[in-house]
């Protein structure tokens, strides 16, 4: 499955992670579980099928970051809730410290946050200029 994101990208982000979650070897297993929730999330707010129609959906079921002008919103996103959900998960295997309690908790606000200002500002023909912006916190009907 194809991502918005990349392990090396949430590490620039996030050098800590390694250090508190240990030293595995990836976490394309998250990741994956995340790229559909946040497609999922999109197909929920109606957004999908405007998107399918403007042909901003790539060949594997991904929004196309060729086609748009901020593919790292998409990526951020990706790469925060990634992070939440290790933090978390680290929680509840009883290694619990205050530092990654308030990372995890510090996490689930930005990802919120994002979720709620987030858009899909569409450039399909690629000359920079938008041609319209899919806004997520707008009802959209399909």
């Amino acid at each position: 499955m194809s991502n918005y994101s990349t392990d090396a990208e949430m590490q620039k982000i996030d050098s800590d992670i390694m250090q508190w979650l240990g030293q595995r070897q990836n976490y394309n297993d998250v990741r994956g579980l995340v790229t559909a929730r946040i497609n999922a999330f999109l197909r929920k707010r109606a957004l999908w099928p405007l998107l399918e129609a403007a042909g901003l959906i790539d060949e594997n079921g991904l929004v196309d970051a060729t086609k748009i002008l901020n593919p790292e919103d998409l990526a951020d996103l990706e790469n925060t809730w990634v992070r939440e959900i290790l933090y978390f998960d680290k929680l509840m295997t009883g290694d619990e410290d205050d530092p990654v309690t308030a990372k995890a908790l510090d996490l689930r606000k930005q990802r919120l946050s994002m979720l709620r200002h987030l858009a899909v500002i569409a450039d399909a023909d690629g000359d920079g200029n938008p041609e319209r912006e899919y806004q997520v916190y707008k009802l959209h009907r399909g």
